[in-house]
């Protein structure tokens, strides 16, 4: 899969993956609501797999997203997705209403970052 990145997410301290999906259906009408109260709504993302074939997969859109005041899901469009694995194993995946996020973000591959030099600070006087 292209433009994976992986994140660390210090509010559940894991491991999460970001990635490029296309939205392929149009949200749930029904809200649900997980475990700890949080409102969501389904959809069905198609991404390609780790062999290059496009996948259509459910994803969840937590109403933070769905709700917010930039939010327009439009099937066809290019959305931000976060995969989640929790502990069982089983993976999670949410849709951000943000478009096309992760396809430009930077990754270890773009840098040599032994190549970086240190700079020391300048030196302040006061007084």
């Amino acid at each position: 899969m292209k433009n994976l990145v992986k994140i660390f997410n210090e509010r559940t301290g894991r491991d999460e993956y970001q990635f490029v999906a296309t939205l392929a259906s149009e949200l749930s009408k029904n809200t649900l609501t997980n475990s700890n109260g949080t409102e969501y709504k389904l959809c069905t993302i198609e991404f390609p797999d780790k062999y290059g074939e496009m996948v259509q997969r459910s994803a969840s859109v937590f109403a933070g997203n769905y709700l917010h005041e930039d939010a327009e899901f439009v099937v066809g469009q290019e959305y931000l997705a976060t995969l989640q694995i929790a502990d069982s194993g089983q993976m999670y995946i949410h849709l951000s209403h943000l478009r096309n996020t992760a396809a430009n973000l930077a990754t270890e591959e773009d840098f040599d970052l032994s190549l970086a030099v240190e700079k020391k600070p300048k030196s302040t006087i006061i007084g």
